[in-house]
């Protein structure tokens, strides 16, 4: 059974056989049961993309968590401000350590002017008329009780 599952099928299969194997340890059965059956459908479903020839899609299906999982666990260790070969934090923010003085206060900004206003530089003349421009009639319909727009009266 093992031989005839690709490698990323039986990648995942170890890795859900070792999440089987810690869920029973630590007494859960009924997640260790879910797990089994989902790993067991998931690797028959890589299996079946491989031998389809979608071993590339298969691949990156696998892939995904561990990616996920390393980009994760950078940005923990940089957010933590923690050195990845030892765990020990790079840098400490300690009462000594911070600056003397009062603490920095944000002051509020001025508040907003109006604008100058624009003045004209001579007489201005009057829009063009445009052919699209009519007068515009509101009515109400006497069954529904909305307004109806036209340009008819």
């Amino acid at each position: 059974m093992l031989s005839s599952l690709c490698m990323p099928a039986l990648i995942y299969a170890v890795y859900a056989t070792a999440h089987v194997v810690i869920d029973l340890f630590r007494g859960l059965y009924n997640t260790a049961f879910v797990t089994s059956l989902i790993g067991i459908m998931f690797t028959l479903t890589l299996n079946m993309l491989c031998f389809k020839g979608l071993t590339a899609m298969s691949w990156l299906i696998v892939s995904i968590p561990f990616l996920l999982m390393t980009a994760v666990a950078g940005i923990l260790l940089f957010a933590f401000g923690l050195n990845p070969a030892t765990g020990k934090a790079l840098y400490s923010v300690t009462p000594e350590a911070a600056p003397a003085g009062p603490p920095m206060v944000q002051q509020p900004l001025p508040p907003l002017q109006p604008p100058p206003p624009i003045e004209s530089t001579g007489p201005t003349a009057p829009a063009p008329a445009s052919p699209y421009s009519m007068p515009l009639t509101v009515r109400v319909e006497s069954f529904t009780g909305r307004p109806v727009m036209s340009n008819f009266a």
